[in-house]
């Protein structure tokens, strides 16, 4: 199945794509020396085609107004003819000009052949845009190739694929993500192997991943069974998009901005063109996978000349290394704890001898879900759970692994992809209480309550006094609607870790939701008291609680820390309008205040009725 396609939009960049077949195809219907293809912004870029083109300005007003109304213009005199293709909406008008007819052709027979030119023309054009959409190199729509070939500036790229249950429509898809990516130039690139492609031309890469984030919240929200949502950011090169493409299936991550993947990688100190080269290879059977970083290229390449009876060996980078290791060759068992011990000892080792700092991943195919297509993959991320470890330190692929992919794929937003990791560790452990925690918090995210609070439970029978899990628990019952029950686990969880600021901000909001007035101060004093930084909703939950004890100048200083942040923060705005009416009946100041409230820009709810509250009180 795919979209169904009427005729496909001309973008200026299709003159350039397409040229070959339209004269090709215009060539069978009648003989001229050349043709070419135009485009023009507006009435204005028009003007000067025509100008250049060699028309009279006579001929050139004539054929401003014919094109202008969907004509094609004929000048005998200079044997050329112009041929309005289309007048895209936001895109400007399109123009053919052939050049060299027959001088012989008639004014009456020329009119003709124009009209049958301009039918033509577009036939020929969206039948070739239509081809190159819907067919495919490698996955990739033909046209996008093309475009990518083609173009001089990289683009931005998006793949989305949906479940076979759900199939949308082209236009509304198109409509949605111009809106959400907040991009009106989006264009629709191909549709291949049940993908949809759309190029962006402008545009930040952190902008692409504000614009990934709520497409994903709205996709759902609306519920609709995304399959595959991937951002390629500022492609110029097929083979960097096949790369990232082929990161996407052997990471098992569905979701991300390229950049992400860029910066994940460089953060252990590896080129991502690389990793893409050595995540191609197919590894021998019982073979082990190291990757190390070392502190410089000099102390890599000592490393790489002591590694012996290796399938292959590369550097990565300037300061890292990969390598396949033949496991006959290993004069030890790798079955059981086997493995592990030989990879301390090697490690250990290259310690010694090369740089005390090393840091070092490992992961053997003979491990469960460690395989030979993805052996470069799971060695990777051992050695970004070393990373995590610090310096000095190593890591063979295991369940924490499990849950450190897991954890990057839920930065990235892949919420199904995170859990299918999390699962993973908990078959290599069972009982890992950041295992359970983290798919918890996972089925929690897609309102699978029931099943996440067995998770939470099952935390807190191996260690009761688990802060996560009561945290978690905690934010299950107020999407719940019970806020008893609410309390008490975030009460729990306080008493374990009085110094989080996200449990001194639970706390706080469900005293405040209670006007537990005396409680809350007393909490918002004790956090100031520790020292710990400060968010601005913990300022403004605090100065609420001081407000309302009669501490006003109190409330007042936190007010205006929120506002030094460099940030118009609404609410904290209204709160300090309230105040100076208040406590200074201070007419003139709450006006000014709440002239910067941007009334026009926030939906309803308790803010806006504050807002209106308050200028009923001073007189609007």
């Amino acid at each position: 199945m795919r979209p169904a396609l009427k005729n496909p939009e001309i973008l200026p960049v299709d003159l350039s794509l397409f040229k070959e077949q339209v004269s090709k195809g215009l060539g069978g219907l009648f003989p001229f020396k050349s043709l070419d293809l135009f485009h023009a912004a507006d009435s204005r870029e028009l003007k000067g085609l025509l100008a250049r083109i060699g028309l009279s300005e006579r001929q050139q007003e004539r054929a401003l107004n014919m094109i202008l109304n969907g004509d094609p213009f004929w000048d005998r005199i200079s044997n050329q003819a112009l041929i309005p293709m289309a007048s895209e909406k936001g895109q400007g008008t399109f123009l053919c000009r052939i050049f060299g007819m027959p001088k012989s052709i008639g004014a009456e027979e020329g009119a003709w052949f124009l009209g049958l030119s301009k039918k033509a023309i577009g036939n020929i054009f969206f039948r070739a845009k239509e081809d190159s959409l819907f067919s495919e190199k490698k996955g990739i729509p033909s046209y996008l190739q093309q475009i990518i070939e083609g173009e001089n500036c990289p683009l931005h790229i998006l793949e989305l694929s949906f479940y076979r249950a759900f199939f949308p429509d082209l236009n509304t898809l198109k409509g949605q993500l111009e809106r959400l990516f907040r991009a009106p130039g989006l264009f629709f690139c191909g549709f291949c192997e049940a993908s949809f492609w759309f190029g962006i031309k402008d545009g930040e890469e952190k902008q692409l991943e504000a614009g990934l984030r709520r497409a994903l919240a709205h996709f759902r929200r609306q519920g609709v069974p995304l399959k595959r949502f991937l951002a390629y950011s500022f492609i110029s090169d097929r083979e960097d998009l096949i790369g990232f493409r082929d990161f996407s299936k052997g990471f098992k991550a569905a979701v991300f901005a390229s950049h992400q993947v860029r910066d994940l990688l460089s953060e252990t100190g590896l080129d991502y063109k690389d990793f893409f080269r050595i995540s191609r290879i197919k590894s021998p059977s019982s073979s082990v996978g190291l990757m190390l970083r070392f502190g410089s290229q000099a102390k890599r390449d000592v490393a790489l000349s002591m590694l012996k009876d290796c399938h292959f060996k590369t550097g990565l980078g300037e300061r890292c290394l990969f390598a396949c290791l033949k496991a006959s060759s290993l004069k030890t068992s790798l079955q059981g704890s086997g493995i592990g011990e030989y990879c301390e000892r090697l490690f250990s080792s290259i310690k010694r001898a090369v740089d005390k700092e090393a840091t070092g991943g490992f992961a053997g195919v003979i491990q469960p879900f460690v395989t030979r297509d993805n052996l470069a993959v799971s060695t990777f991320l051992a050695l970004y759970h070393a990373h995590l470890l610090g310096p000095g330190n190593w890591a063979l692929f295991d369940h924490v692994t499990c849950n450190v992919h897991g954890d990057i794929l839920f930065s990235w937003g892949d919420i199904s992809g995170a859990m299918v990791s999390f699962r993973r560790g908990l078959r290599l452990k069972e009982d890992d209480v950041n295992l359970l925690n983290s798919l918890g918090a996972c089925l929690a995210d897609v309102s699978r309550f029931s099943k996440a609070k067995a998770l939470f439970q099952r935390v807190l029978e191996v260690e009761p006094g688990n802060v996560m899990a009561l945290y978690n628990l905690s934010s299950i019952y107020l999407k719940q609607n019970r806020p008893k029950e609410a309390k008490e686990m975030a009460k729990r969880a306080y008493e374990q870790n009085p110094s989080d600021i996200a449990l001194q901000k639970r706390l706080l909001e469900l005293h405040i939701n209670d006007e537990e007035w005396p409680d809350a101060y007393k909490l918002s004093r004790r956090i100031f008291e520790s020292g710990c930084r400060c968010t601005p909703g913990v300022f403004k939950l605090c100065a609420r609680a001081a407000m309302e004890m009669g501490k006003w100048q109190e409330a007042r200083e936190l007010l205006r820390n929120c506002l030094e942040k460099g940030q118009e923060d609404q609410e904290a705005i209204l709160l300090l309008a309230k105040g100076f009416l208040d406590f200074d009946r201070d007419v003139e100041t709450a006006r000014h205040l709440l002239a910067r409230f941007k009334e026009k820009d926030m939906p309803k709810g308790p803010l806006k009725r504050m807002a209106s509250g308050l200028w009923e009180r001073i007189g609007k």
